[in-house]
């Protein structure tokens, strides 16, 4: 009986689907339908139609039954299918991080967190529970973001930056921080490394990011994918969500999920979200083919009137000195941080046109790296150096 009713062709059942939106109804066309399949069958002439032509009329009340069933079936997974969510806008400031940022030649992020759009964060949750951006009810097991190097060369992505907005902790479980390259179809490829897992509890939900070291990473051109796995999450019940743009401000074919069945999906089409959005995912990068500037009076990064010159030295011993320059008279706010998200070190003050040096003593500061932000009126800058003693 169910191969008839799966083998009905499309027209039929969407007949049945208009014809039978109610069990009463369905009563009331029983014979009408009952003839459709009949003919049907005749045109199969098949092993389908012998198996057919032996139901007595009570196994044809029986398969009305089930294409009740199947319509109502239909029905609510016609409904059910696009998966729902909540934009929820995040409080905390980002450390700086908003509209105007432009990460420098090792530190990379999607186009769109350039965009004024990307100024007010957002944590989506799901209708289904949890987050959109990780941990929900669909039992997603990974998300990541494209992000494309300035200018064509061969790099290798040794840590990713994730800024999460929220997140829920019951048995503390673990996420850990994913590289890839990118497939013929768009789609994340190859696996060029992973993190260690990092304990929900550990991760910043308050405006600092999350740093993700990783060791070996193989390399890529050009683009890559930078990501979290959030599947050990579900054993130990917590649940923990990467921060975004609102829809509309970047691209969801850029925005991949693995979904529980192992298999990857972009943002937008059918059964989608279909979320327009950029996650606030950072990768940095070591370069192979085209290395940053050696010099300090060439420019590692320019955002509008504020110019970013590469640390020095670096990797750093006793000390470090930020150099940038100012195309006009700006208040600037230096901040750095440690591979915590903590900050350790931040001076602010108003500062006239030109180029500017600030020393920073770290011969206190444990080896390891250290990330660093520049902000003025013209924009911000965002790097980072090594502490090695």
């Amino acid at each position: 009986m169910n191969l008839a009713v799966w083998n009905t062709p499309h027209a039929v059942l969407k007949e049945i689907q208009h014809r039978y939106q109610s069990v009463h109804a369905a009563k009331v066309h029983l014979t009408r339908m009952q003839t459709e399949v009949l003919l049907h069958m005749r045109k199969k002439r098949s092993e389908r139609t012998a198996v057919f032509s032996r139901f007595e009329n009570n196994k044809l009340l029986s398969m009305n039954k089930i294409v009740t069933l199947l319509f109502l079936s239909i029905a609510v997974t016609a409904v059910s299918a696009q998966r729902q969510s909540e934009a929820v806008p995040f409080t905390s400031d980002l450390s700086g991080l908003e509209s105007s940022v432009r990460t420098s030649g090792d530190t990379l992020a999607n186009f769109a967190l350039d965009e004024p759009c990307a100024a007010d964060p957002i944590i989506f949750t799901s209708v289904g529970g949890g987050f959109v951006n990780g941990t929900n009810g669909y039992g997603d097991l990974e998300k990541v973001q494209l992000i494309f190097l300035p200018s064509s060369g061969t790099g290798a992505c040794n840590e990713v930056l994730v800024f999460f907005g929220g997140k829920s902790v019951d048995g503390d479980g673990t996420v850990k921080a994913l590289v890839y390259e990118v497939a013929g179809d768009g789609s994340p490829g190859e696996l060029l490394g992973e993190s260690d897992p990092v304990n929900v509890s550990l991760c910043d939900t308050a405006g600092l990011f999350t740093a993700f070291p990783i060791a070996t990473p193989d390399s890529f051109i050009d683009i890559f994918f930078a990501g979290i796995d959030v599947s050990d999450t579900y054993p130990t019940g917590d649940s923990i969500g990467v921060l975004s743009t609102d829809d509309g401000c970047g691209n969801g074919e850029e925005v991949w999920e693995k979904w529980s069945d192992g298999v990857w999906y972009p943002y937008v089409g059918e059964g989608t979200w279909n979320l327009n959005i950029a996650l606030f995912i950072y990768g940095v990068v070591d370069w192979e083919d085209n290395s940053p500037p050696a010099s300090l009076d060439d420019a590692w990064a320019v955002n509008g009137g504020l110019t970013l010159h590469p640390a020095y030295p670096d990797p750093a011993n006793q000390q470090v000195s930020i150099s940038y320059g100012l195309a006009e008279p700006s208040g600037v706010e230096l901040t750095m941080y440690n591979q915590a998200g903590q900050i350790v070190y931040q001076w602010s003050g108003q500062q006239t046109a030109g180029e500017q040096l600030i020393a920073i003593e770290t011969s206190q500061w444990p080896s390891g790296k250290y990330y660093y932000q520049v902000a003025g009126a013209q924009g911000i800058l965002f790097s980072s150096l090594m502490v090695q003693h």
